[in-house]
């Protein structure tokens, strides 16, 4: 008799340690999402120093990323093979065009951040007084989603030209274009826009002064998406002791 109790009761635990595994199988195999993708680039890259004579001293490209920093080269990718936590980042720099893209993802997994920076340094120096002016075409995109209020994700993207006069220390930069967004305790966001348009800013300048053109992009993606804490098995540990309790108590 002690026997068939016996037997009853360990049916009855595998039983209920069956049916939590399924309900905790299912918590974990569910996707708790947020994230963001950022993309700037600069196009029709132009400048025009309407001075005579003006020589060019130097032109330079950089391009900056996180995770994995990169020297200064014409382009650099980092990229990640986990389809649901990863940060990715995508740079490319020329006189001509100037790209940055940020994408972040997480998945019960913390916080994921991408950042990415690219320009163009145009160095002049000026022999006759009179006006610089630089401009270039913009696009900017940014995206941002999460699945819960428990979930947050943020991004900007930008595009900027600064026009500096290094002798007179003065300097005057365009009107930047930005977007950004913030889902910080806004339950199910899936946010989106894009803009496009065009830059242009101008500096005067005396003759013998020295001046420099910057063509910037910068872009930022972060996820969060907290990681579970370890109460379900503590309540499924409370659950077979008492489980077992009140069987003892029964059979008594």
């Amino acid at each position: 008799m002690f026997s068939v109790k016996l037997n009853k009761m360990i049916i009855t635990l595998y039983s209920l340690f069956l049916m939590m595994l399924v309900v905790f199988g299912s918590a974990i195999s569910a996707h708790a999402l947020a994230g963001a993708y950022s993309s700037a680039e600069l196009t029709n890259i132009s400048y025009i120093i309407n001075t005579v004579p003006y020589s060019i001293s130097n032109e330079s490209i950089g391009i900056s990323t996180t995770p994995n920093a990169y020297a200064i080269s014409p382009t650099g990718t980092n990229l990640s093979t986990d389809p649901y936590n990863f940060s990715t980042t995508t740079v490319s720099s020329d006189p001509t065009t100037i790209f940055q893209n940020s994408v972040v993802s997480a998945n019960m997994s913390g916080t994921n951040t991408a950042d990415a920076s690219s320009f163009f340094d145009v160095f002049f120096d000026i022999s006759v007084a009179g006006n610089v002016s630089a401009s270039a075409t913009y696009d900017l995109f940014l995206q941002v989603f999460s699945d819960t209020a428990a979930e947050n994700a943020y991004g900007f993207s930008s595009a900027s030209i600064y026009l500096f006069n290094t002798t007179q220390g003065t300097s005057n930069q365009s009107a930047s274009q930005t977007i950004s967004f913030d889902s910080l305790n806004i339950p199910t966001v899936n946010y989106l826009d894009i803009l496009a348009g065009s830059l242009s800013t101008s500096l005067s300048f005396n003759a013998g002064d020295s001046g420099s053109i910057r063509f910037m992009v910068e872009g930022n993606a972060t996820a969060t998406s907290p990681v579970p804490e370890p109460s379900t098995f503590a309540l499924f540990g409370i659950g077979l002791v008492g489980a077992a309790l009140l069987k003892r108590r029964a059979r008594n």
